[in-house]
């Protein structure tokens, strides 16, 4: 994880290197050394090294229960686990109750400068009176001057400038201001009441934290300065979370987002939260629309999220609108898949400020009765009516002058409703997956300028032919466009290859073939690149590797093979590789990969490529994901090999199984261990600390 030779520190392009200062040099040092220190880090270090101490364990991924433990006396600023493997209970055993921390407090009427400079820069200083005398320890002060007598109602100005330093016992955990656990599935509310006294915590996410149920928040009593909390798809929690935070007036964003046990109950206890301006109430099933009574009080509120909250209907709607201040402050507005008709969308016109309208799945709901009401919406900025079947039927033109974005996917949308928008001027994104919409559609919008600053188009599986696509280049900001399932060849991509703005394309047809990526290298601003079934061979892959700008690669089910492989490995800036189903790579392929030092994701599914070749991707430090489905001889000594050479891997797809903590098991595992074995393994798994990741 800290390499001895890693005494550099390299540009963002990978090009350029200079040395790390003297202190990054100590900390790589410390940090190196910290799970073979006899005891833990001394108190009083200043808190910024500390944090940089925090965040060099963080980058590499070393921070674990065995690190965590070494700090536990130290004033931790962040604590952000979300990319650390593993995280449960026990790793904040040292946090609990009684560890403490003993930070310097000067007296001295006259400190030097020099002096100050090594307290914490969170020390509070203070003068003393004549009732904190007895608060001043014994010891310190026999040791200041064993011969002197202490008199505890002599007053503190005798002692003038010469007056001994005190100490104030604080706890470890006191000055975290971030605390991001996102995706520890394994941490219950009896690991998080560990983290007592966050005192200053201002941030804390914990999303995807499974195990949570509700007890687990009265953490967060003495909590006064938390403005955000993020707790989305929490399975389990139950109101009981939501009550015992419902007393922290400072929070101003609340996620709730697939935490489905709640209820009304939740709602009413956020009714107290009388700051909060963002709110995401999306997935929680169990809300009703007379619950949505109890956010009466929240007149700072600037985005809500119902979305899929399935219960919500008309009656919600207008309670919700008649509401203090959300005429004139609620500017973000979340429906998808509501039970709302006609009445509710009138009741949402009452909300002048809206700038943002989600009404995604809304079937209920026609297109003149829209329109009305996006008439009296003048700053409505961006509108989502996707799966909203005939939404277009009605003329909105002069109706969404000001919008930037239009999504209208699976809504039945036809040319001739495309024919009555003739002029949107702010239109930066229009999304028409699945609409009916053919050449003729391509030819109005661009011909006529409709659309002048259109930077993303999506086209996904509509009837589009090689001929529509010769009126593209006329998007001259046009930077994202997906053209999956439509019917194109390679003649197709010559007119593509004169959008020189381009960073985003996204194809899937089998008439494509290397003679198209010929075309594709002209696009030398192009980042991201995905090009399913495509006909593509190792000659294509000598075309793209001409595209040095290319951040994410997929070319997927075609007959690229090792040589193809080679001549990718000189993409230098790639993050994400997808060479799935492509049965010509083999683990001498394989082996030209590890110069994308850059990668964070590669999948080499249904290829030729087998257990062999995971000893090859040690040095690919970066690498989160690896899936490798349908690929012999995994074993499960590959997987600990893995494990420990690359510390950022959380996610391992190699088609096995997932046990009950969500660790690791290969097919043979499975063959050797009955259910009663697994319960076992699963109990001494829990003892390491870094061994988990996802596995599938």
């Amino acid at each position: 994880m800290y390499p001895v030779e890693d005494n550099y520190v390299v540009d963002s392009n990978g090009m350029t290197r200079s040395p790390k200062t003297l202190v990054e040099l100590c900390i790589d040092c410390v940090c190196r050394n910290l799970v073979d220190f006899d005891d833990i880090l001394p108190p009083n270090l200043p808190k910024e090294l500390v944090d940089q101490i925090v965040h060099s364990l963080v980058k590499h991924s070393a921070l674990t229960a065995t690190t965590l433990r070494s700090l536990r006396k130290c004033e931790l600023g962040d604590l952000k686990l979300s990319k650390s493997r593993g995280v449960r209970d026990e790793w904040f055993s040292s946090f609990v109750s009684g560890e403490t921390v003993e930070r310097d407090i000067e007296y001295a009427s006259h400190s030097s400068s020099s002096d100050a400079s090594f307290h914490s820069a969170n020390s509070v200083r203070k003068e003393p009176t004549k009732s904190d005398s007895k608060e001043i320890q014994m010891e310190p002060l026999l040791h200041w001057h064993e011969s002197q007598m202490i008199d505890s109602s002599m007053s503190f100005s005798s002692y003038g400038d010469t007056f001994p330093k005190s100490v104030e016992i604080v706890s470890s955990t006191s000055q975290i201001k971030v605390l991001d656990l996102r995706g520890s599935q394994k941490l219950t509310d009896r690991g998080l009441l560990q983290l007592n006294d966050l005192y200053a915590l201002e941030v804390a996410r914990l999303d995807q934290c499974y195990s949570l149920v509700g007890k687990g928040f009265l953490v967060f009593s003495k909590s006064n300065h938390l403005h955000t909390l993020t707790v989305s798809n929490c399975r389990c929690l139950t109101d009981e979370a939501i009550v015992n935070i419902s007393h922290l007036q400072s929070l101003t964003t609340l996620s709730l987002d697939g935490c489905r046990c709640l209820t009304d109950i939740s709602l009413r206890a956020i009714g107290n939260l009388i700051n909060l301006q963002q709110l995401d109430l999306s997935q929680l099933d169990l809300l009703t629309s007379e619950g949505l009574k109890y956010l009466m009080d929240l007149e700072m509120l600037e985005e809500i999220s119902l979305g899929w909250c399935r219960a919500i209907n008309d009656d919600g709607i207008k309670i919700l609108a008649s509401q203090p201040g959300r005429a004139s402050i609620l500017s973000s507005l979340c429906l998808a898949r509501c039970r709302i008709t006609d009445i509710g969308v009138e009741y949402v016109a009452s909300l002048k400020n809206l700038r943002e309208l989600d009404l995604n799945g809304c079937q209920s709901i026609s297109s003149s009765s829209l329109g009305d009401t996006l008439a009296r919406l003048p700053r409505l900025e961006s509108l989502d009516v996707s799966y909203c079947s005939d939404i277009l039927r009605s003329s909105w033109q002069g109706k969404i002058s000001a919008l930037r974005s239009l999504h209208l996917s699976y809504s039945d949308v036809k040319d001739e409703h495309l024919s009555r928008l003739t002029n949107l001027p702010c239109l930066e994104e229009l999304t028409l997956d699945s609409s009916e919409i053919t050449d003729w559609a391509l030819a109005h919008l661009a011909g006529n300028n409709v659309s002048p600053n259109l930077a993303v188009l999506d086209l996904a599986d509509c009837d589009i032919s090689d001929m529509g696509l010769s009126h593209l280049p006329k998007f001259k900001q046009l930077k994202n466009l997906s053209l999956f399932y439509c019917d194109l060849s390679n003649d197709g991509l010559e007119y593509i290859s004169e959008m020189k703005n381009l960073e985003v394309l996204n194809l899937d047809s089998r008439e494509i073939s290397d003679d198209g990526l010929f075309y594709l290298r002209r696009l030398t601003n192009l980042k991201c690149l995905d090009i399913f079934s495509g006909r593509i061979t190792d000659v294509g892959c000598a075309h793209i590797s001409k595209v040095k700008s290319l951040v994410t690669l997929e070319l997927c089910g075609g007959g690229i093979g090792d040589l193809g492989c080679s001549h990718l490995s000189s993409l230098v800036n790639l993050t994400s590789l997808n060479l799935s189903q492509n049965e010509s790579i083999t683990n001498a392929g394989a082996s030209f990969l590890v110069t994308l030092k850059k990668l964070r994701s590669l999948n080499l599914s249904n290829t030729k490529v087998d257990g062999g070749a995971l000893a090859i991707f040690k040095d690919l430090k970066q690498l989160q994901s690896l899936a490798l489905y349908g690929c012999r001889n995994v074993e499960s000594f590959h997987i600990s090999f893995l494990q420990h050479q690359l510390p950022n891997l959380k996610c391992l797809r190699i088609g096995g199984s997932i046990t009950r903590d969500g660790t690791m098991r290969t097919q043979s595992d499975n063959d050797q261990l009955d259910e009663d074995m697994s319960e076992e393994e699963d109990d001494q798994e829990s003892d390491n600390e870094s061994e988990d990741m996802d596995i599938y």
